[in-house]
């Protein structure tokens, strides 16, 4: 496998043996927050944070979505594991546990609410969870992962079209126990969302998934 990375207008040229794994740091394509309660009020990722809370009895749940950019990975491409990483932004100080859904209808940030584009208010999305997390108050705002190994490898075969992920309360109630998560629009860049990939078996580096401000390393653990 060969990289080019473009450094200061050079571009440098590093040959990788076929079976080394490559981790690289994917950066969100689009993320936002869609709420219940907002109804058609839009709520794209300028903001910096998006809420998931539960609030039934209000008819004021809050959902989020979220999108990467994975056109680069060619076929036959193996994913060894695919974590999203999310920043805690504030809580209510409980644990909750947060399942992450496939999406099944495209959308895009700026034009994307609780109604709207769904079939179904709150996100047209797949019943199974592609994965779930449990993030639990510690006293301190830390990192929170969800392993979405299967679920990437399938979009990247052409299994499913990758519209992205619908984070959501897994059990929606009254409590109104939220998590709150820092978006793409953080000013503080180490806080914004990414999915860590680690790869192996592709030709050719997508090198346009990087924003060259990510975290490259070869035979690497994630």
């Amino acid at each position: 496998n060969r990289i080019v990375l473009p450094l200061a207008g050079v571009l440098l040229l590093l040959t990788l043996p076929s079976h080394a794994q490559t981790t690289i740091k994917v950066s969100p394509a689009a993320d936002t927050e869609l709420d219940q309660g907002g109804g058609g009020i839009f709520l794209p990722g300028a903001n910096s944070a998006f809420t998931i809370s539960p609030w039934t009895t209000a008819s004021a749940s809050k959902r989020a979505v979220i999108r990467f950019n994975l056109s680069g990975f060619p076929s036959g491409c193996t994913i060894n594991s695919a974590w999203l990483i999310l920043q805690e932004y504030n809580t209510q100080g409980t644990s909750r546990q947060i399942n992450v859904h496939r999406l099944t209808t495209s959308w895009t940030e700026g034009s994307t609410n609780w109604p709207a584009p769904w079939t179904s208010g709150g996100g047209d999305y797949a019943a199974t969870a592609v994965g779930s997390f449990t993030p639990t108050w510690t006293g301190v705002i830390k990192q929170d992962s969800v392993n979405l190994t299967t679920s990437v490898q399938a979009m990247i075969n052409g299994s499913y079209s990758n519209y992205g992920w619908l984070l959501k309360i897994a059990t929606e109630d009254a409590t109104q126990q939220y998590w709150a998560f820092y978006s793409k629009e953080s000013t503080t860049a180490a806080y914004r969302p990414f999915l860590r990939i680690r790869y192996s078996g592709c030709t050719v580096l997508p090198v346009e998934l990087l924003n060259f401000s990510a975290v490259l390393k070869n035979n690497n653990q994630v």
